[in-house]
């Protein structure tokens, strides 16, 4: 459905290796180290691959997600905020890190930049999850025959 673009190789198969290392090996799996693994196979499998916009966007972000947003969320972990609040906060730093990360690749492509991605961000986000969910909820009841009831 989506070609597997190499961001998309990169979410399967860094999702497979942390599955990998949790379920078999029993240990934890930290992100970069993930990435970093995942990043490198793909790289020998297509050394081409260093010049894909998507490949480098995608890496960009990613470390930045796996190098910064920790020390960040330590921080937010200090404070007590409502559950709401610590979550809002959450999503406005990771928007914010990726777009910081990703701003010299995308000033280099593209020669322009969004200056509404936090609040871009901060809608859109939360909308496709509750979109995602909501299909997903709704393929699961279609699995099971609730709406053949609805068929004449």
């Amino acid at each position: 459905m989506t070609g597997m673009s190499p961001p998309v190789e990169r979410a399967v198969w860094a999702i497979t290796y942390s599955q990998i290392g949790q379920q078999l090996f029993k240990r934890k799996i930290w992100i970069a180290d993930s990435y970093f693994f995942v990043g490198s196979l793909q790289l020998v499998a297509d050394p081409l691959m260093i010049f894909d916009v998507g490949f480098q966007l995608s890496y960009a972000a990613m470390a930045g997600i796996a190098l910064i947003v920790p020390f960040f969320n330590e921080w937010l972990l200090e404070k007590e905020w409502p559950k709401w609040k610590g979550n809002l906060l959450s999503g406005i730093v990771i928007s914010f890190v990726c777009s910081i990360t990703t701003l010299p690749i995308v000033l280099y492509y593209f020669k322009q930049f969004s200056n509404w991605f936090v609040l871009g961000n901060l809608l859109l986000i939360p909308l496709f999850t509750l979109l995602i969910y909501t299909f997903l909820g709704l393929m699961v009841l279609a699995s099971l025959g609730v709406f053949s009831i609805f068929e004449g």
